[in-house]
């Protein structure tokens, strides 16, 4: 008799009806090796992307800025997320600060005047800041006071602030004695007082060298007379000047004479295109005014 192909055993022993195959049923190994394996991609895919999150949530928070030093030398500068309560730099003992930048994140900066200046400058200069809410601290000195106090008197009515650049462009440190010093920074005073009021009082002083903010002995004849610091700055104005160049808090000196006055006007109106505030000294490290009214013009 033919077969018929079939496995006997698939049929029915009583119908003699084909039944469907049974599937072989395989057992199934693990690999131990291979589970680790998994479970340290797993976890590794895990941390990169935390730490992925983490620098870019640091990068949105605390930007980084490189800016040009009194020097010429580049830095790498941090901004603080949140505006702190120390604005102001600190210093050694028998130090008084010298004051490069604030310690803020608000889009704040103090731009200096340095130089002499005549009636036609300062009108441009002025207007600038008047078309841009600019607040301005100028840094003349006390000869320049003694010669147009008219013109300074009207520049401190229109709000901005004025310091000293010293009595005249003689170096401290090429004085012979702590007693010359000192009187020429009594003169640098006394010129201020008599152009503004005599109860105007000396916050900052720009001194005409890089090492005398380095001289204790200037820090003690300073301090005796109740000034707050030496002003210096972060940023020199360049013609290569771009936003990575200027952040929140940086002191921003504008040089008469380096540059024309309408480059220094131009250089304005970009700050505030930038959103940049421009604000006094006083503002900027949260001291108060140096006179607390108006002063007294004939």
């Amino acid at each position: 008799m033919k077969s018929n192909g079939n496995n006997p055993e698939n049929q029915n022993e009583e119908s003699g009806t084909l039944l469907p195959m049974e599937p072989v049923k395989r057992k199934v190994r693990l690999n131990p090796g291979g589970i680790v394996t998994l479970a340290l991609i797993v976890a590794i895919i895990a941390v990169s992307a935390f730490i992925v999150k983490d620098i870019i949530k640091k990068k949105n928070a605390e930007p980084t800025f490189v800016i040009t030093d009194a020097d010429g030398t580049n830095q790498s500068v941090q901004v603080t997320p949140t505006p702190v309560p120390q604005l102001r730099p600190t210093a050694e003992e028998g130090y008084l600060p010298v004051f490069f930048s604030a310690n803020t994140a608000e889009k704040e900066v103090a731009v200096t005047i340095s130089g002499r200046l005549n009636q036609s400058q300062m009108d441009k200069l002025t207007q600038t800041a008047a078309e841009t809410g600019a607040r301005l601290t100028f840094f003349p000195t006390g000869k320049a006071l003694e010669s147009s106090p008219a013109m300074w008197q009207e520049v401190y009515l229109m709000g901005h602030e004025i310091e000293s650049g010293g009595y005249d462009d003689t170096r401290y440190l090429a004085m012979d004695s702590a007693q010359q010093r000192g009187e020429a920074i009594d003169k640098a005073i006394r010129a201020l007082k008599d152009c503004i009021h005599p109860d105007y009082e000396l916050h900052f002083l720009r001194t005409n060298d890089m090492y005398d903010m380095d001289y204790l002995e200037l820090h003690r004849l300073l301090n005796q007379r109740g000034v707050y610091g030496i002003a210096s700055q972060s940023v020199n104005l360049s013609k290569q000047t771009t936003p990575d160049e200027t952040q929140p808090g940086v002191i921003i000196n504008l040089e008469i004479g380096t540059y024309t006055v309408d480059e220094l006007c131009s250089f304005i109106k970009w700050l505030s295109e930038q959103g940049y505030s421009a604000v006094t000294m006083n503002e900027l490290f949260d001291y108060g005014p140096n006179y607390a009214s108006t002063p007294e013009t004939e």
